[in-house]
């Protein structure tokens, strides 16, 4: 299937919402373990977001640990909601929260199957599809609203690994790329393994939902028409290249997305 033709329906009007929305996916256990802490995470942020923003709308979804199909379920999800203007996918990575940037179109996890047993070393995901899709949301205010204390356990990544967490997050993004203001971004969560100084769901929740508060704050703010970095009133994508990262660099940010860049920047392979 060609990625051109990977389309996700969404009706959006041209006007700004009075509250945002979301639909929230996260994953199935694999690999034989009993729970996956992305799903833990996402409940513990329903709840914090009813009490913080009752007015907000918000709306779950559990994908299967399987290529493709993931991201199939993930659309079968969106397409049953009447308005979502923010998609998040949720997974388990290492033992610090990743903000993830972008996705790259590669499945690489050999010796490593699926809940279905698939195994993928080294393929692509689309064929003649672009090899990295900076994802469409303002990673950089999130971050940036944060404390101090909060932003060092949060880390910047730009890349959601190789397995099924990128291959889903690739395809999203592909997908939900010309749709008008609908933003869709990644979050990967400390598993269990990782103890309980960095795993609690609600600690993490909470940190999170402090994220989505400065994206929904940013998108409600005006930018210049060529501002270079991801805005709901705008289609600019995170950067994914030192290229692309210095174009943005030249424009006029805010001190804290510069810093973002700049450390985007060290991780960047062209």
């Amino acid at each position: 299937m060609s990625w051109k033709i990977l389309l996700i329906i969404v009706l959006a009007p041209s006007v700004a919402w009075s509250a945002p929305s979301f639909l929230f996916t996260s994953f199935e256990p694999f690999g034989g373990r009993s729970q996956n802490l992305s799903q833990e995470v996402v409940t513990e942020l329903i709840k914090l977001m009813d009490q913080a923003h009752p007015d907000w709308v918000v709306s779950s979804c559990i994908l299967p640990v399987v290529y493709d199909r993931a991201a199939a379920v993930a659309q079968e999800c969106l397409k049953k909601l009447d308005l979502v203007d923010t998609v998040i996918s949720f997974g388990e990575g290492g033992c610090q929260m990743r903000l993830e940037t972008a996705a790259h179109n590669w499945d690489q996890a050999p010796g490593f199957p699926d809940n279905d047993g698939n195994i993928r070393s080294g393929s692509p995901i689309f064929l003649g599809a672009p090899p990295h899709l900076g994802l469409r949301w303002p990673a950089d205010q999130m971050f940036c609203a944060l404390s101090e204390a909060d932003q060092s356990k949060v880390l910047i990544s730009e890349s959601p690994g190789a397995f099924v967490c990128n291959n889903t997050a690739y395809r999203l993004a592909a997908g939900l790329s010309n749709v008008s203001l609908l933003q869709y971004g990644f979050i990967h969560v400390p598993p269990k393994s990782c103890g309980s100084s960095a795993n609690d769901p609600a600690k993490n929740a909470a940190i999170i939902l402090r994220l989505i508060e400065g994206a929904v704050s940013f998108n409600r703010t005006r930018v210049p028409p060529d501002y270079p970095l991801p805005h709901r009133g705008s289609k600019a994508k995170m950067p994914v290249s030192r290229v692309e990262i210095d174009h943005a660099l030249e424009k006029n940010l805010l001190p804290c997305s510069r810093r973002f860049l700049e450390k985007l920047r060290e991780k960047v392979v062209d």
